[in-house]
């Protein structure tokens, strides 16, 4: 069930750094409610397919997580990773009355041997059934499906891809800078002073939710530097 998930960064959620004693659980930072979670809700609880578009570490994919929890905390949950048989993960929800199928870094299921119209139609179908294919996709990713930016080399996996996600309508983006007042609400998140930092130190150039994930990238690229290709500190 959605609401007995307990390991958000296996959904692809950005941890933080720890804080105080380190556990599984001081890796995720208060969460901060944003502006588009209330409409958020309203589209996971009419169903079908959702996606939410943003920069890297906006903070989607945490942002679909509690919304997720919030709206349909009594539902089946899929965790649909690339390599997944599609058909087999369709042929597994339509058993399900109720269920949420999750797709993160959602582009890497559009293409050849990717999701189709038909197959979402099939994941969607059924009656008395509510069902929703929750999907988060960089904005640069979202974009090279636009209509100006058809590669005619390779037409017809752009149109496919296209297609799946004109089911979606008009997705719901995510800014990665914060708005006054997300950055009000993180400034008073007394519960955990990294996200109080955080929103501190935003300005023009950075969001809250980018500055928690910096420091363990950061962290990570310092360790791996020496591997060849990288840059030595």
């Amino acid at each position: 069930m959605v609401g007995e998930l307990n390991d958000p960064m296996a959904l692809g959620i950005h941890p933080a750094a720890p804080h105080g004693a380190s556990s599984p659980s001081d890796r995720l930072p208060q969460f901060v409610r944003r502006d588009c979670f209330p409409p958020l809700l309203d589209r996971l609880r009419l169903g079908g397919l959702v996606l939410i578009v943003g920069e890297s570490t906006a903070g989607k994919s945490r942002l679909a997580y509690e919304a997720m929890r919030a709206a349909l905390p009594d539902h089946e949950a899929f965790v649909v990773k690339p390599g997944h048989d599609l058909r087999a993960v369709a042929a597994e929800a339509a058993k399900v009355r109720r269920c949420v199928l999750w797709f993160d870094e959602f582009d890497q299921f559009l293409g050849v041997g990717g999701l189709t119209t038909d197959l979402v139609g099939a994941m969607l179908d059924g009656a008395n059934r509510h069902v929703v294919l929750l999907a988060s996709m960089r904005s640069k990713e979202y974009d090279r499906y636009g209509a100006r930016q058809r590669e005619v080399t390779d037409a017809a996996t752009w149109r496919s891809g296209r297609e799946v996600l004109l089911m979606a309508a008009e997705p719901l983006r995510l800014e990665r800078l914060w708005t006054p007042a997300e950055v009000a609400r993180a400034r008073s998140a007394a519960a955990d002073p990294r996200v109080a930092r955080a929103a501190r130190g935003t300005g023009n150039r950075f969001g809250v939710a980018e500055l928690l994930a910096a420091g363990p990238e950061l962290v990570n690229d310092w360790r791996h530097a020496w591997q060849p290709g990288t840059h030595s500190p």
